[in-house]
């Protein structure tokens, strides 16, 4: 469950649009502009399919400037942030990979705009499993932030964040629990206390809190996230809420936790569709209560459709899917099914093989 904060920290990342129409503007440039505006609201606002439209008008009209242009480098990128937040990881990947290659060619490995795109690309690294080729990505684009900017510059904090969700992947939690509260401050100063990103930092820290035994500072943090969340109308609620859901499971407020995650997979359902990661996670949450309240009839159902989300989003060797297979797993052996408990452990033991051969030590 714990692997849906990083979806949290991608609904929230920031489209770059171009600068506003200014006057002298040519007709293609200004159509850009309010496309990419546009784009931008919808994202923020959870209409993914209206984003997507807009980001690929945009490319078209970014592409008369010539294939070279920054700003079919810029229409990539946000591309690229929202197929990632729509769970297309591979499509994420080709479209940043495009958009680093204009960026490194117009502006330089070393610019601003190429650091944000670096910190993109190790988001979609982790994503597909390539942790520590992740971490590389994160620290050489906030080298290049912190070259160029204020160290409470927002764009600051969301390198910290990126990188402190790395730390937490490898279980550095004390590394992970510091980068994470620098950057909540660093947010919470600059844009305000109901900000989206502040959202994600506090949904980041909570859990990051949950996982140290911090239940007192997680259940605040969380909550706080899924109500700033809730009067954003924005679908991320789900994730915080399944966050929530799944620490009350920990402290055995089991009809309590029932409630939440219910909820929590309403939103998703209904805000992100049924096969989005965060849909899964909340699936996998509420099956835990079921199996937790010894209902596993009605627990097994969701954790196949669980897996199957995820198989769908991140594919079939993903560490999210191992940890899901482990929470079904439990549930099998509980309700008397230990051959097919061990087969399904048995496939979440050789994702992790093959993952830790992806992130070799050192």
């Amino acid at each position: 469950m714990a692997a849906m904060s990083r979806v949290a920290c991608a609904a929230l990342l920031a489209l770059l649009v171009m600068p506003a129409v200014a006057l002298g503007q040519s007709l293609d440039e200004r159509e850009f502009a309010t496309l990419l505006g546009q784009a931008g609201q919808a994202y923020e606002e959870g209409r993914y399919a209206e984003a997507e439209t807009l980001i690929q008008r945009g490319l078209r009209v970014a592409l008369r400037f010539g294939p070279g242009d920054l700003r079919v480098g810029l229409a990539q990128r946000n591309l690229a942030l929202l197929y990632r937040m729509q769970g297309r990881f591979a499509e994420a990947e080709t479209q940043i990979r495009a958009a680093r290659a204009i960026f490194d060619a117009g502006r330089g490995p070393d610019d601003l705009e190429t650091a944000a795109i670096v910190n993109i690309l190790g988001t979609v690294r982790e994503d597909r499993g390539f942790v520590r080729e992740a971490e590389g990505l994160y620290k050489q684009a906030l080298s290049i932030r912190e070259k160029y900017l204020d160290p409470d510059h927002p764009d600051i904090a969301w390198s910290l964040n990126n990188l402190a969700m790395n730390y937490r992947s490898q279980r550095r939690y004390g590394e992970a629990e510091g980068l994470l509260a620098r950057a909540l401050k660093i947010w919470e100063r600059a844009l305000g206390p109901e900000h989206p990103r502040v959202a994600t930092a506090l949904d980041n820290l909570g859990t990051t809190h949950r996982l140290q035994g911090k239940l007192t500072d997680a259940e605040a943090e969380l909550r706080q996230a899924a109500r700033i969340w809730e009067r954003l109308g924005h679908p991320s609620q789900a994730v915080s809420l399944s966050h929530v859901a799944a620490l009350l499971v920990d402290q055995r407020r089991l009809e309590e936790a029932e409630t939440v995650a219910t909820r929590a997979r309403e939103i998703a359902e209904r805000g992100l569709g049924a096969a989005h990661p965060a849909t899964a996670a909340s699936l996998q949450t509420l099956a835990v209560v079921y199996r937790e309240q010894r209902r596993f009839d009605e627990a097994e159902p969701l954790f196949r459709r669980c897996v199957a989300a995820l198989e769908t989003s991140y594919g079939a060797e993903h560490m999210a899917v191992a940890m899901a297979l482990d929470d079904w797993a439990l549930m099998l052996r509980r309700a008397g099914r230990p051959n097919e408990a061990a087969l399904l452990l048995e496939r979440a033991n050789g994702i992790r093989a093959r993952a830790a051969r992806l992130n070799p030590p050192g």
